[in-house]
């Protein structure tokens, strides 16, 4: 943790200690007990006690909990330059709507839309951004469609009629499919029959 900068909650006039993730309104009482968090990741864990304050996103505040990370694990975060990570899951993903800032922001009405919208570089002259609030246009090579979440996992899934290749339909989802959009997740990953069929569709080398 050392490597990174830390949030210092006597800096803050509003920050509060939490007691209990699923008491996020109960701060801790001189010499009361306190939750500790644990959360993994894909690679990786951090624990921590939580916490609430404002959180503002520029100019756009809205009071929420968070986790102050007391532990992180060497890897993947000791090779990591940012300090901390924004979970933008569903809420059931959270340890809590108040620790949702999605949900804290469409509760308040702080955003003008409740919705965020990503764009990724796929080259070194533009830069990849997250945007609050709205969608921007100059960002978008189409016209936006809206599919809907298909069912509460705490992750953005929608359902899958098929996967084409080169135009072609596949037939890989003769039931129900799903996929999850995470921006997080830098690879393709599904049930091997499914990436065994794509892959041999796509020509990809066995040692690629």
């Amino acid at each position: 943790c050392t490597s990174h900068k830390r949030f210092d909650a006597s800096a803050s006039k509003t920050a509060l200690d939490v007691a209990f993730a699923d008491k996020p309104d109960k701060v801790v009482e001189r010499g009361g007990d306190r939750d500790v968090v644990t959360i993994t990741f894909g690679t990786g864990e951090i624990w921590g006690r939580c916490a609430r304050d404002l959180i503002c996103l520029g100019s756009v505040c809205t009071e929420g909990s968070f986790v102050q990370a007391t532990y992180e694990s060497p890897m993947p975060f000791g090779s990591f330059k940012f300090d901390g990570v924004l979970g933008l899951a569903l809420p059931t993903m959270s340890q809590g709507n108040a620790f949702n800032l999605m949900e804290r922001m469409g509760t308040s009405a702080a955003l003008q839309r409740g919705l965020f919208s990503v764009f990724m570089s796929d080259s070194d002259a533009e830069t990849s951004e997250i945007t609050f609030g709205r969608v921007k246009k100059d960002h978008l090579a189409s016209e936006v469609f809206w599919e809907d979440i298909a069912r509460d996992s705490g992750l953005w899934e929608v359902r899958v009629r098929d996967i084409h290749v080169g135009g072609q339909p596949q037939g890989l989802c003769s039931s129900d499919c799903f996929a999850a959009v995470d921006t997080g997740t830098s690879a393709l990953a599904g049930p091997p029959a499914v990436i065994a069929s794509i892959t041999q569709a796509l020509g990809v080398e066995r040692d690629c």
